[in-house]
This record gives C-alpha cells, structure tokens and sequence, in this order.
C-alpha cells in the first residue's frame, strides 16, 4: 500500500485506493470459500501441505530469482 501511494498521483489517489481495497477484499473472500470447500473435502492436513508446499516453491524461486540479481 505504500508503494502504490507513493507512485500515486493526489488527483486519483482516492479512487486506486477503492480499487484496491475492494479487490483485495474479494479474494479474501474468494479464497475463504475457496479453502473452506477444500478442507471438508480433501482434510485440512492435506490442504496445510499444499499451500505449504506452493509456499515453499515460491520462496525458493524469489531466492533463487534475488541471487542471480544481486550475485549472491
């Protein structure tokens, strides 16, 4: 949020702002029905270890990404 208003210019600030905070809002709430439904069905050990394991992906390939640009 900073970074967006930071870049933001005052005349639409306001508006970005809405935009932003209603979608942000929706997929919250999207993904709220969206693993609920996943955890009655499939348990919520299983899902636990997907979303980790998805998480786990995405760390290693912003590291991964972030050592070939700064030569780590």
């Amino acid at each position: 949020s900073f970074i967006l208003q930071k870049h933001t210019g005052s005349t639409i600030r306001a508006r970005v702002f809405s935009i932003h905070d209603s979608t942000y809002s929706g997929f919250m709430q999207l993904s709220y029905i969206v693993f609920g439904f996943l955890f009655e069905k499939l348990g919520i050990s299983s899902v636990g270890l997907f979303a980790g394991s998805i998480s786990l992906l995405c760390g290693f390939s912003w590291l991964l990404k972030l050592g070939k640009n700064n030569d780590l």
